[in-house]
């Protein structure tokens, strides 16, 4: 029964991105409107007019009565980077398109971005974006940041991942003495809500879903795409004005190094013996063969809205290691919810994975004694054991 009402979900899924978006964007009495881009001598490299055509086919009439719910103009934006973290990672591209109301025709911007580092091979393998394409191709960032902020103005952004997107650059425009003060909305919570119960809320997996182009997949301009598709499908399932959030002040003691979506104490728990329950033993950085520890995601559930959660791990360094985790995160989660857990929200945990150990508030950890004021026996510390080993 449950495998019948996934297929039925996953359809109307499917049918509802297919037909459900052309008059949001183009309205259905009106003749499109071409957005007009400068003469060719007036555009830099990086910028283009394009034709989105998913959003301009096949839309029931009743489609319509949703324009109101959208801002007459937006900016969808997706970035590709060295990892996860933007305190430690970098960017290494930037696409956005700018969708106007009533036109097929949005333009777009993209740049390649020249990082400090390297790009990893790994990074490489799934975007298609190597070391020497941002060698040769590349901007400095601060340059490609203020030719992104000359693009979308004081227009409201939209991301497929806010916690993501907008923390990478919050954390890179303070890197450059810039300020982004711009509203933003995250399509993902917004498909959390209008699709519950999806196996995962990938973008390539609503893409697919919904017979979107599968085209620079992994690439800014393409993943930006499918963004304003979903986006722009969620509002009209949703039936209700898109919920901009503004940014946070870094101001406070508890302030991270960038501000917006980071204000929150960080809560460091250590994965292996923690979150997860490593009673296998090391089987390598990107092995993790066994599940999690009872009460994880009950705890995180808990803890989530008072701290910034991280986790780190030997692994956290090691090729694979932090995808390796990420993913066994999303595995174990849908396990948990597939066997009675009961999520406290529609929203994604918002982890984040550092390669180094976080200036903590606070860490978990199995390998750690709590220090009080009195030094410990040295031979207890001798004979220490992990609480997975006494199992």
């Amino acid at each position: 029964m449950i495998a019948i009402i996934a297929v039925v979900v996953c359809a109307a899924i499917c049918l509802f991105l297919i037909f459900f978006v052309r008059r949001v964007l183009t309205g259905p009495e009106s003749e499109p409107q071409t957005h007009v881009a400068p003469p060719p001598e007036q555009v830099p490299a990086s910028l283009s007019a394009i034709g989105v055509p998913t959003v301009s086919q096949h839309v029931p009439d009743s489609a319509p009565a949703y324009l109101h719910l959208l801002p007459e103009s937006f900016v969808v934006v997706d970035l590709e980077t060295t990892g996860l973290n933007p305190a430690a990672d970098e960017i290494i591209e930037i696409g956005a398109i700018k969708a106007v109301l009533n036109s097929t025709n949005h333009l777009a911007f993209q740049m390649l971005v020249k990082p400090n580092g390297q790009v990893p091979k790994s990074i490489s393998k799934m975007t298609g974006i190597t070391q020497t394409m941002v060698d040769t191709e590349g901007v400095p960032i601060s340059e490609a940041l203020t030719q992104f902020l000359e693009f979308v103005g004081g227009l409201p952004l939209v991301t497929y991942n806010a916690e993501f997107d907008m923390g990478f650059l919050w954390a890179a425009a303070k890197g450059c003495g810039l300020t982004i003060n711009n509203r933003y909305a995250c399509a993902l919570k917004m498909a959390r809500r209008a699709w519950p119960g999806l196996p995962n809320y990938r973008l390539a997996t609503l893409g697919k879903l919904g017979n979107l182009s599968d085209v620079d997949t992994h690439r800014a301009v393409g993943d930006c795409e499918r963004a304003l598709i979903v986006f722009t499908s969620a509002t009209s399932v949703l039936g209700q004005k898109v919920r901009w959030s503004k940014p946070v002040s870094n101001v406070g003691r508890n302030a991270g190094p960038f501000g917006g979506l980071i204000g929150k104490p960080i809560l460091c728990l250590d994965f292996d013996g923690v979150c997860h329950l490593y009673t296998s033993g090391w089987k390598g950085a990107d092995i993790i063969p066994d599940p999690h520890v009872p009460g994880l995601f009950e705890f995180l559930e808990q803890a989530q809205p008072y701290f910034d959660i991280q986790i780190f791990s030997s692994r956290s360094h090691q090729e694979g290691g932090v995808e390796a985790m990420s993913a066994w995160f999303i595995a174990e989660r849908r396990a948990w919810i597939n066997n009675g857990g009961k999520p406290t929200t529609d929203d994604p945990l918002e982890l984040k994975f550092p390669k180094e150990k976080p200036p903590a508030f606070l860490g978990i950890d199995d390998r750690v004694i709590n220090f009080r004021g009195e030094w410990p026996d040295v031979e207890e510390i001798r004979g220490y054991k992990t609480w997975t080993q006494n199992l």
